[in-house]
């Protein structure tokens, strides 16, 4: 009986071993741009035996905005925002476990009450400076 017993939580705990390990895990969120702003966001956690992957997707005023892989869980501490003639610039860096070396940098940018919305990807990892991209997106749009 005790055999049984044991073999029948092993038979349980495999599986949800397996999905706590590997995904999909949802969840969601919203990161306070200021006093009036706030982007939310729903994430999908899935892994596999290479990494881990959280695929956001950015909501403002109900709509989607951006969407991005991140490929560390606290993708979400590091965000910087700033703002440049009226446009709002969020810059989230896809740190890796070691917090040295980065894998880029994902950007929303949008004017007030999410018009204009540019979503891109920065694959420079040396001297960035988000100000230079910044204007330099005001000169481009």
């Amino acid at each position: 009986m005790i055999v049984l017993g044991i073999f029948g939580l092993i038979i349980v705990s495999i599986p949800l071993t397996i999905w706590l390990a590997f995904g999909p895990i949802h969840s969601s969120g919203e990161i306070q741009i200021s006093e009036k702003i706030k982007l939310e966001y729903k994430e999908t956690y899935n892994g596999d035996f290479a990494g881990e992957f959280y695929d956001v997707s950015f909501k403002g005023n109900d709509s989607i905005i951006g969407f991005h892989t991140f490929h560390n869980m606290d993708w979400a501490e590091h965000c910087l925002v700033d703002s440049l003639r009226g446009r709002t610039f969020l810059f989230m860096a896809d740190s890796t476990l070691d917090k040295k070396r980065l894998n880029g940098y994902y950007l929303i940018s949008f004017e007030p009450g999410f018009q204009n919305i540019i979503d891109t990807v920065f694959n420079e990892t040396e001297k960035f400076n988000y100000q230079d991209k910044m204007k330099e997106i005001i000169k481009k749009h």
